[in-house]
């Protein structure tokens, strides 16, 4: 191999637990991206730069060809000039400030000091905030936009790098909403019964969720957004799974009740997955078997830690009843399509006699969950609970 030249391309997917990244093709005429393998990248790469790795990444490697494979061997990042080979930037805690002054067209974005004694403002380069910042992102920022970053000092100069807005909902709002705030009266519509819907404020919640769920790469935040929704959707009881308890159990589950009875209307076992279907169907095989389990039990022990404000732990516990007389339904909720993969019989033993219960086995798209509650937002008269609730049971079920 080290006769042959170096090619430079950049980062099209990674799969570390898979041990594969691929690389975009470095001419129109190849037939297939590249793939450097584990065996390959772990004799080049350090654990830091792995951590590193991000879609659009640079990196420049040797060039085996295999039949149709395209191997990536000897596989570097390509540092930028101003950056230190190591980066060394996933120990560097965020700053937060706000936008001083925007230019997109020479490609850089001022951020002021965070303290009175730092000699120049933060300085943004396009070639780092493009990483970051999807083109609604950048579409979006005005001076005074919040945002946080991590800093890199190089002799007088504070760069910013991995800028990224911060996403509260006052912050968002703002910034969403800029050019039409001050006629916020024209965009609040008035029926003939006299109730209003402020579809700025309704929009604005379905962007933020849009644009968070549009740049997640990591599960953990993608459950984090999905739990998100199910709250703002008002439904009944919701809990989720800690992560460090998480071992084959879901993500969450949530019940529904009827609002007439006061009874469970729905339950539902739902896990969260940013895999492609391919990959998680057959992982998700043996799970979704425990959640059959889990979800027809006559109650569940939920307990997590916390910190309260005063900066003190304490242990949650609660006992959760669930109801056999329910609909339940088991969901894997993902960024692809809703569908119902199975209608399944699941038998159980109640009170010395066997029970058969019809439990649906779901794929839920979380884009159809979020124009759900995008309607609901924008609706200008009364919303029932158990209609929010008969939309969610029939997900997928067409």
């Amino acid at each position: 191999m080290s006769e042959n030249k170096y090619l430079e391309s950049t980062i099209k997917e990674i799969d570390l637990e898979k041990g594969v990244i691929y690389i975009n093709k470095t001419n129109s005429s190849q037939g297939n991206d590249f793939i450097a393998k584990k065996e390959y990248y772990e004799k080049t790469l350090s654990s830091e730069d792995l951590a590193s790795l991000r879609v659009g990444t640079k990196v420049k490697f040797k060039e085996y060809k295999t039949g149709k494979a395209y191997i990536a061997q000897e596989l570097t990042v390509i540092h930028d000039k101003e950056l230190p080979v190591s980066h060394g930037l996933s120990e560097i805690k965020y700053l937060e400030s706000t936008i001083k002054e925007i230019d997109l067209e020479k490609g850089v974005i001022y951020i002021n000091k965070t303290n009175s004694s730092q000699g120049n403002d933060f300085i943004a380069k396009k070639e780092y905030y493009e990483k970051t910042l999807s083109s609604e992102d950048l579409a979006s920022l005005r001076v005074g936009t919040k945002v946080k970053f991590k800093e890199y000092k190089i002799g007088k100069a504070y760069i910013a790098q991995e800028l990224d807005i911060v996403r509260d909902f006052k912050n968002i709002y703002d910034i969403r909403n800029y050019d039409s705030i001050k006629n916020n009266e024209d965009n609040i519509q008035q029926n003939k019964k006299g109730m209003t819907v402020d579809f700025n404020l309704a929009n604005s919640i379905e962007s933020i969720f849009k644009n968070r769920l549009s740049y997640i790469k990591n599960g953990a935040d993608f459950e984090d957004v999905t739990f998100l929704i199910l709250k703002f959707l008002s439904i009944s009881e919701i809990y989720t799974i800690p992560r460090d308890r998480q071992g084959g159990q879901p993500d969450g589950f949530f019940k529904c009740l009827s609002i007439a009875t006061q009874t469970p209307k729905l339950e539902v076992v739902y896990d969260c997955t940013l895999k492609p279907k391919h990959l998680w169907q057959s992982e998700k095989e043996k799970q979704i078997e425990a959640y059959l389990g889990y979800i027809t039990k006559t109650q569940r022990d939920v307990s997590y830690d916390y910190i309260d404000k005063n900066g003190q732990s304490s242990t949650f516990k609660q006992t959760v009843t669930l109801n056999n007389n329910s609909d339940k339904q088991i969901w894997i909720i993902t960024k692809d399509c809703t569908r119902l993969i199975e209608n399944k019989q699941y038998e159980i033993i109640q009170n010395n006699n066997a029970i058969s219960l019809d439990i649906a086995i779901k794929e839920i798209n979380i884009y159809d969950l979020l124009n759900i509650l995008s309607n609901r937002l924008k609706k200008s008269d009364f919303v029932k609970i158990d209609s929010v609730t008969d939309e969610l049971r029939y997900l997928g079920s067409d």
